[in-house]
């Protein structure tokens, strides 16, 4: 009788399902364990989410290039009121005024309006089903965490096809952060933008430089979505897309690519996601929505000065690991540790052993991590100030681990030797630390909106302010659980070898 691990590794489809099924229980658990409004500009997306779903796609301009005024229920027209803890670290969310059940349309503003409709659209339907706000959200935030997770899925699921599903896994590992979570667990584009990119570059490397795939038509009708959903997020995601598109054709091998383009559904699937990068394109242009991002501090700054200013002090943001609330709560320090070690260590370990083209594209994408949030901060800068968030370089930091993991698999068999018994020690240790740590920042976040971040743990326990549905353990469980399912499958390919051609190639 087979072991479970071998159907997995055996049936490519059960092994993305598990890892599709444990990353969106890891991020709905994060989508109910945070108040309503949690996450940066949380409600002016549930506000523009609920108007495009009635078909107000932009509203009318206001006295604030970035701000419009657009028609939702009343019950979400306040969402704004819900963030009273924002900024106040030691301010609970025990301060939420009361929720209304109201479907009347009434006016809100959202600085939200100019953005692409396409995510809108999408996870904003909830909205529509029911007058009763909390649950409005709580769909929202579960639709935005399970497309998310399928992104994120389908990404690890393209890497261990790979040679060394072993270190497929330390990469996946190394891109879903806290911040991840958190952020797939909120009304935000911005962790679509993280997961399609992931999924777009592994899958362009796949095709271009993997094994070949028995099911290559599924493979190409993924890249598609991922590319169209990638282009429409935000607004600077056409130029990662130009960046992802970069990195794939340095990293291919000329014979390959020219085989490839001889295949009509590789036009087709370049053709959809051109089409969507069109849409994207013309839709930045026709609302000006890069140029209408708000005023902050530091426009008065020179765009040299930004953009040195991001280079050596903010290229390696804590937001990539876990600032959460309204920027206003960091990680546990060891949070940060495993992360900063895991991430440096894949790259590092890259550039040591990279050969040929795969070290190119590998430099090509740790240059674009490096130097493009510098350099569109400093474009910026005289308009906007300093607008840039650590959580916006994610996609960049996605691509440089895939880009890494992919410079591994190609080195020569001699340079990444692990023994079996070895391989296995290192994903239980690292994917055990993984998962304590990734408990440990959903609690860590509770708390801080139950008794505040200077709050004790005894009061937390006795007597919190404010409290998820059905409590933490539920959530806490559903996170272990979540990230335990991710870790087992990497554990069940991982004992095979190294160099054995996946179950999934012909």
């Amino acid at each position: 009788m087979k072991s479970l691990a071998r159907v997995i590794r055996e049936r490519i489809f059960l092994t993305f399902v598990v890892i599709w099924a444990g990353i969106s229980m890891a991020s709905v658990a994060w989508a109910m364990a945070t108040p309503m409004g949690a996450s940066p500009d949380e409600p002016a997306h549930i506000v523009k989410a609920a108007s495009v779903v009635r078909g107000q796609f932009i509203g009318d301009s206001t006295d604030q290039p970035a701000v419009t005024t657009v028609m939702v229920p009343e019950g979400l027209a306040d969402s704004r009121a819900w963030a009273c803890y924002a900024f106040q670290a030691n301010q609970t969310a025990g301060c939420q005024p009361p929720f209304v059940s109201n479907d009347k349309l009434v006016p809100a503003r959202t600085s939200a309006g100019m953005y692409n409709p396409v995510y809108y659209a999408v996870v904003g339907w909830p909205s529509v089903l029911t007058d009763n706000p909390r649950v409005a959200v709580y769909g929202m935030r579960t639709i935005s965490a399970i497309l998310s997770s399928f992104f994120f899925a389908v990404a690890m699921t393209a890497m261990l096809a790979f040679r060394r599903p072993l270190i497929a896994g330390f990469a996946t590992i190394a891109i879903i952060t806290p911040m991840v979570l958190f952020l797939m667990g909120s009304v935000n584009p911005n962790a679509l933008e993280i997961s399609a990119g992931a999924a777009l570059l592994s899958l362009l490397l796949l095709l271009v430089r993997g094994p070949r795939i028995r099911h290559q038509r599924l493979a190409l009708v993924s890249l598609s979505a991922a590319g169209v959903l990638l282009a429409s997020s935000r607004g600077l995601s056409p130029a990662w897309m130009l960046m992802i598109a970069v990195v794939a054709i340095i990293a291919a091998p000329w014979p390959r690519l020219r085989e490839l383009l001889r295949l009509p559904r590789v036009w087709a699937s370049l053709a959809t996601m051109g089409a969507g990068v069109l849409f994207a394109t013309w839709w930045i242009l026709q609302t000006s929505t890069l140029s209408k991002m708000g005023s902050f501090a530091g426009s008065e700054i020179s765009p040299a000065k930004a953009f040195v200013t991001m280079l050596v002090d903010r290229s390696f943001d804590p937001g990539l690991i876990g600032v959460f609330g309204w920027l206003d709560t960091l990680s546990p320090t060891v949070v940060y540790a495993i992360w900063s070690f895991l991430a440096v260590s894949i790259v590092v370990a890259a550039f040591i052993v990279g050969r040929g083209r795969p070290l190119v594209a590998l430099a090509v994408s740790f240059a674009g991590f490096m130097l493009l949030p510098a350099a569109f901060q400093a474009v910026s800068i005289s308009n906007s100030g300093y607008i840039w968030q650590g959580r916006y370089t994610l996609i960049a930091y996605a691509c440089a681990i895939v880009m890494a993991f992919v410079t591994l698999a190609a080195a020569p068999s001699n340079m990444v030797v692990l023994p079996r018994q070895n391989a296995m020690r290192g994903t239980l240790i690292v994917g055990g630390l993984a998962i304590a740590a990734h408990a440990f920042a959903l609690v860590w976040v509770i708390k801080r909106y139950a008794v505040g971040v200077g709050g004790s743990w005894g009061s937390f326990i006795k007597i919190p302010q404010w409290a998820p549905p059905g409590g933490t353990v539920p959530w806490l469980l559903a996170v272990t659980v979540g990230m335990a399912l991710v870790v087992f499958v990497w554990s069940a390919w991982s004992v095979r070898s190294p160099e054995k051609v996946p179950a999934l190639t012909n």
